[in-house]
């Protein structure tokens, strides 16, 4: 499935034309050789343990009855040991081995007809290898459109970068890469700001931040390849480390429960320490703030909204407003320290993060929120949906607990996403998706109840995110239960050419 989906910066994915990707950073040798100790020595540990319940029970069947027992494990074991080396073929292996030889042509056991590719004549190096070529199609154009999508499958998920090639007429839709993530995705958000960089501030750079149902926030460099770890993590679990000390002491403690275990049960397992400042459950809404852009919020399952400063990867504030899961924040297109939320609290809340981070304007819904968007064209109104299908409309000048200014059962099914064609010539046209696998295209530029455009089943499944490019052009990202995305030119749909014949 298709869970969340965003698109990137055309200023940042153009300051990228025409460069190659970087090779990523892989995973620290220095660790692996420390996991490979750690492997050995916890190997180590279990055979002790494994002999000492041996002589335990040599001692409690007593005498020479258990000595015998153990004697003769430890005979039929090595009569296997033997068996499996078959001395008794050993003087056969350089027959096997010539013939295996011949069988490739070498000279050599193992080895090649030819010592250097330069003497064998069906190889031409001067000919342009594949590599290059696929590096060369890892070259981003300046026409080019990025997407990010997250897919969840039963035992992976991962983040998914699209770019979509604008042909023209037609358009080209392919991976650029994938990211392997540590658990299921349920909310990502595009910026451009580096916070290994000290020049991001004048710079711009393709990056991501993706939630999980872990209490961490990973953030990914888009311009780089093959890279197995994030460019940086906010919160999330202290790492553990342990000394020499609290490795011995580990160690006997594991004996000692080893011992015990027949008498009492296991405890459970202790909670590990949540770095300072980290949500305490899954991530399930980010924003990036698009003045300050080294401001990420992030809304969470455990009812805070948290504003976190990507220089120094330090968690600077913690909202507590709402009293359930924060589904969806945003921050205003017009106004870049005003941030509304809303949650499975039934609720929307406004800060004003100049007034004071504990002061907030609030709305009471029918239903739990899916989806908060404000609206681009009219910065002082938002727009909800929820899980009863209701998309409704505020404006913020008439207060906190007005009354929307319409509202309009869209969808039978959860309005999971919204989203709003940033594009001047089809002002008010909205999209929505919906659980009832339906992408529906509104108009809402009348002051009453909108205008149903265009009703689709898009053979995504049940509907997840859809998503306008933030360019001019009319492409509509949508993604569902299915795992596919879609890129939809609504442009080849006559009810919109008729609608908006400026477009």
């Amino acid at each position: 499935m298709i869970s969340c989906s965003a698109w990137l910066n055309r200023e940042a994915v153009r300051a990228q034309a025409g460069k190659k990707p970087t090779k990523g950073l892989q995973v620290d040798e220095e660790l692996l050789k420390s996991l490979a100790i750690d492997e050995e020595e916890e190997s180590w540990e279990e055979v002790m343990e494994d002999d000492e319940e041996e002589m335990e029970e040599v001692e409690e069947e007593g005498g020479a009855k258990g000595k015998a027992k153990v004697a003769a494990a430890a005979a039929s074991g090595e009569e296997g040991a033997l068996a499996e080396l078959n001395m008794d073929a050993y003087d056969d292996e350089d027959d096997e081995k010539a013939f295996v030889t011949s069988i490739y042509g070498g000279k050599r056991p193992g080895g090649s007809m030819y010592r250097e590719n330069k003497e064998d004549p069906h190889i031409n190096d001067d000919e342009a290898s594949s590599d290059s070529e696929d590096e060369n199609d890892m070259v981003l154009r300046a026409t080019d459109h990025m997407i990010l999508a997250a897919k969840n499958e039963e035992d992976l998920s991962q983040l998914e970068v699209w770019v979509y090639e604008d042909l023209g007429a037609e358009g080209n839709l392919y991976v650029y890469q994938d990211i392997i993530l540590p658990a299921f995705a349920l909310c990502v958000a595009s910026g451009d700001f580096d916070p290994r960089d000290a020049s991001s501030a004048s710079s711009r750079k393709p990056m991501c931040a993706i939630g999980t149902f872990d209490p961490e926030i990973e953030i990914w460099d888009l311009t780089t390849i093959d890279s197995l770890q994030p460019a940086a993590v906010l919160g999330g679990y202290e790492d553990e480390e342990l000394g020499d000390d609290a490795m011995d002491s580990s160690v006997s403690s594991k004996k000692k429960k080893k011992k015990k275990k027949k008498k009492k049960k296991g405890k459970m397992p202790e909670r590990r320490k949540l770095k300072d400042g980290s949500h305490e459950d899954s991530v399930l809404s980010l924003a990036w703030n698009w003045e300050y852009r080294n401001v990420l919020a992030s809304g969470s399952a455990d009812k805070t909204i948290k504003l976190w400063d990507l220089e120094k990867l330090l968690c600077v504030n913690t909202l507590r407003h709402h009293t359930d899961k924060v589904q969806s924040i945003s921050w205003n297109p017009a106004e870049s320290q005003v941030l509304a939320s809303g949650g499975f609290d039934r609720r929307i809340h406004l800060s004003d993060l100049r007034s004071g981070a504990e002061n907030s304007v609030r709305w009471e819904l029918q239903a739990d929120v899916e989806s908060l968007i404000w609206d681009v064209h009219d910065p002082t109104s938002f727009l909800v949906s929820c899980e009863d299908g209701v998309v409704a409309k505020y404006d913020t000048r008439l207060g906190g607990g007005s009354k929307s200014l319409w509202s309009v059962q869209a969808h039978d099914k959860p309005c999971c996403d919204l989203s709003l064609c940033p594009n001047p010539a089809a002002k008010g046209l909205l999209a929505t998706g919906s659980m009832d696998k339906t992408v529906k295209l509104w108009d809402i530029t009348s002051g009453s109840e909108p205008e149903l455009i265009l009703s689709k089943k898009l053979k995504t499944g049940p509907v997840f995110t859809t998503t306008f490019s933030p360019e001019a052009k009319p492409l509509l990202a949508v993604g569902g239960a299915k795992g596919e995305l879609l890129v939809w030119d609504i442009r080849s749909e006559d009810e919109i050419n008729n609608k908006y014949p400026s477009f």
